[in-house]
């Protein structure tokens, strides 16, 4: 009776799509990213593809729009990694995300773009630093252009910076101003590159020195 009881109450228990803990972790030769490939970004901004140890996004489908003097148009995701982390030890000891994408302004209007990434260390809470770099363009474009925007940042953190968390926030805005107006920017390709530093060899010739030190104090009590 007891085993058809608990059999009955275990049915009744809210089942967890798996999809909702769809945590992933891709690695290059030197870097891991962790991150929820369920979280809403991915809509705007797709699954990251890994290159070395570099991460690529085409967001085919991430763009903003306005004709006629209707208003904004506005598209914004906020990716976040919930550990990016080296293999070696070492720290990190800059980032740089560039963008690209295509532009059009026909008559009067104006589109932009503006990147903001947050970085916190998940050894240090205290650890954090952010920075956010804008592209706007404004009045006719004469036809379709290119536009690109690129974000350097060294977190610059008082301790260890080998594994931190980070989001970075895409928005696009386009408006315009009355009839026969017409603005449109597309996000096409997303890069973010970290580079790092190895752990300083003072630190390790420390650690070793207090080795050999302990080894000959032990060989002289002997």
């Amino acid at each position: 009776m007891k085993s058809i009881i608990r059999t009955l109450l275990l049915a009744m228990l809210p089942v967890v799509p798996l999809a909702s803990m769809a945590t992933t972790t891709q690695c290059g030769p030197n870097i891991c990213y962790q991150y929820d490939e369920t979280q809403a970004a991915i809509a705007a901004l797709g699954n990251p593809r890994l290159v070395g140890d570099d991460l690529q996004f085409l967001p085919w489908d991430f763009w903003a729009l306005s004709a006629d003097g209707t208003g904004a148009g506005a598209a914004s995701a906020t990716f976040t990694f919930d550990r990016i982390y080296t293999l070696s030890g070492a720290n990190i000891l800059g980032l740089t995300v560039h963008e690209e994408g295509d532009y059009e302004i026909v008559g009067r209007g104006g589109v932009a773009d503006l990147l903001d990434i947050l970085v916190s260390s998940n050894v240090n809470a205290l650890d954090t630093g952010s920075a956010s770099v804008p592209f706007n363009a404004v009045g006719d474009s004469s036809g379709p252009q290119i536009w690109t925007n690129t974000l350097s940042f060294n977190p610059g953190f008082s301790g260890p910076a080998n594994d931190v968390q980070l989001s970075m926030t895409n928005t696009l805005t386009a408006d315009t101003a009355g009839s026969g107006d017409y603005a449109f920017i597309h996000k096409k390709f997303v890069l973010q590159t970290l580079t790092t530093v190895p752990v300083p060899a003072a630190a390790w010739l420390l650690g070793s020195g207090l080795g050999l030190l302990g080894l000959l104090r032990r060989r002289a009590g002997a």
